[in-house]
């Protein structure tokens, strides 16, 4: 007679393998997944570490960017009746779902719901992630004190231990990308440098802190800067392989367009088209056709049709900063009625962002 696995070390072999993710060690996430599938087979019948399983292994699939992955409705509704703690991790999870499709106050939502079941969440460092994601969420839709204020939270738990290092290094850089929003540009700029300095040894992260480093310049729509950071981002190890590598490029091919050089530009922006198609990158297709569209075969209604789907696709910081882009475009051709109006299309598409429960009217 086959002997089954005890639920209770397959639930402990799932807590490792979550803590894993939580640390973004992506290696031993993805030893220990194949381990607890392999145990869940041959487990003793429990339905609430089969539920947590499936929920870390959602978890999973969103860090290695699979955004086909879905959490079932049905099964979520049941995950709640069996655990207070189980239903924390859905409404998270599912709230993490809706954050890598950009729609952040979908996500918000589903983030405060979690909170509220916070306190059955014994492990510190999960609290620092949840604090993390949600102070994320906040800085997406401009509330930058909420954002601040969970990020800080984030960090004073991940400082604790090193093995977080990459954490830390993360949420230091969501504060200094805070500051650059808030035009505290040399508070910015302090930090950026001083992260860069402090990222050696950490390729991900600090191809990351790079990438926001140009974004810092894109918004001061300094193209050179910008451009020079996003490079090292795309020669960090690793880094242009990933989704964000593929937004870098983007970003690049958008440099090189606004410079005038379509002879770097074209070759860059087909590649992030094709890219962004392959994972359904919706963010990505829509940057995409605006930029081809307001450089390459002007048409403006082709552009106007890209904001709108963007709007449509709740993409409102997207929508936010292709406007305020636009604008700046028809700003340098001296058309100051279409940036003007871009600019007002920018600042009324903020009030979207600031609302959670209910919407903006048009």
């Amino acid at each position: 007679m086959k002997t089954l696995i005890p639920a209770e070390d397959v639930g402990v072999q799932c807590v490792d393998w979550y803590r894993c993710i939580v640390a973004q060690n992506y290696v031993e996430a993805d030893a220990l997944r194949l381990k607890a599938k392999k145990s869940i087979q041959n487990m003793q019948p429990d339905d609430k570490v089969i539920a947590f399983y499936s929920l870390v292994e959602y978890r999973h699939n969103l860090m290695r960017k699979n955004l086909d992955s879905q959490l079932d409705e049905k099964k979520l509704e049941e995950i709640g009746q069996m655990d207070p703690l189980l239903m924390f991790y859905s409404y998270f999870m599912s709230g993490l779902g809706e954050f890598y499709k950009a729609h952040y106050k979908a996500a918000i939502r589903l983030y405060i719901q979690a909170e509220s079941l916070l306190e059955h969440v014994a492990d510190p460092y999960e609290k620092a992630e949840f604090f993390q994601r949600i102070g994320e969420g906040y800085y997406r839709i401009y509330q930058y004190t909420f954002a601040e204020s969970y990020i800080e939270r984030a960090l004073d738990i991940f400082m604790l231990e090193p093995d977080y290092k990459e954490k830390e290094l993360d949420n230091r850089h969501l504060l200094a990308a805070i500051n650059s929003e808030r035009n505290l540009e040399h508070k910015a700029e302090e930090q950026y440098i001083n992260l860069i300095k402090e990222a050696e040894g950490y390729p991900l992260p600090l191809a990351l802190i790079y990438q926001s480093f140009a974004f810092h310049y894109l918004r001061k729509n300094n193209q050179n800067q910008a451009k020079e950071y996003i490079m090292r981002a795309l020669d960090s190890p690793g880094h242009s392989s990933t989704i964000n590598g593929m937004k870098s490029k983007g970003e690049l091919a958008f440099i090189h367009l606004r410079m005038g050089k379509m002879g770097q530009a074209l070759p860059l922006l087909e590649e992030v088209e094709s890219e962004a198609d392959k994972v359904c990158d919706i963010e990505y297709q829509l940057r995409c056709l605006i930029n081809r569209h307001l450089y390459v075969e002007f048409n403006q209604d082709k552009v106007d049709e890209g904001i709108n789907q963007m709007v449509e696709a709740e993409l409102y910081f997207d929508a936010i900063e292709v406007c305020q882009d636009i604008s700046r475009f028809y700003e340098s051709q001296e058309n100051h009625v279409k940036a003007l109006h871009y600019m007002k299309r920018a600042f009324h598409l903020k009030g979207f962002q600031f609302t959670i429960g209910g919407e903006v009217a048009e």
